[in-house]
């Protein structure tokens, strides 16, 4: 779980979940920073990666969602009972991966990398495509909401490897080379 803020709303989240069925509402800000009130009805918690979400019945939409914890502000119970309704998937830790894979991701990332194919696949295979070149050499395509995990993907991997794209990451990786370069001395 990453951050005070996010430990804080799991909590206040779980302790909701704990009771009678209780609507709750919040602030919640989207992947593209709109931010709209929420008035839903709590199903589960799930953990996906690095990741905790809400899965919850939002009744002013007449439909099922998945809220990541990081964007929601300040839950709290309205004390407003309701009866729970069939999730339309087999559990909520299938329902959320189906909700995030509809949603588009705006880099994606490849690069060369100098390591075979399966010590990538056990590094970084959840996260990562990976196609063999040849014996020693990769490619790997990554997509992700930003450009900092598939640095730290990269770099997990213990091997060299080129950029191929995109060229904004080379500014993000030139950073990281100083402040680690400087770290180190």
């Amino acid at each position: 779980m990453t951050g005070n803020g996010t430990a804080r709303r799991y909590g206040r989240c779980r302790a909701d979940l704990q009771t009678a069925p209780q609507r709750i509402r919040f602030g919640y800000t989207s992947a593209d920073g709109d931010r709209t009130d929420r008035y839903v009805e709590p199903h589960r918690l799930v953990s996906i990666g690095r990741r905790w979400y809400l899965v919850a019945y939002d009744p002013g939409r007449h439909d099922w969602r998945s809220f990541r914890l990081d964007r929601m502000d300040e839950p709290s119970s309205t004390g407003e009972p309701f009866r729970p309704r069939e999730l339309p998937a087999v559990d909520a830790a299938t329902y959320v991966p189906s909700g995030i894979e509809q949603q588009t991701r705006p880099h994606g990332v490849i690069a060369l990398v100098e390591a075979p194919e399966a010590l990538l696949r056990e590094r970084i295979g959840a996260w990562a495509d990976i196609r063999a070149v040849d014996e020693g050499r990769c490619r790997v395509t990554m997509t992700a909401d930003s450009l900092e995990w598939p640095a730290m993907a990269l770099g997990v991997t213990g091997a060299p490897f080129t950029l191929e794209s995109p060229a904004a990451m080379r500014d993000l990786l030139t950073d990281w080379s100083a402040r680690f370069g400087a770290a180190a001395t």
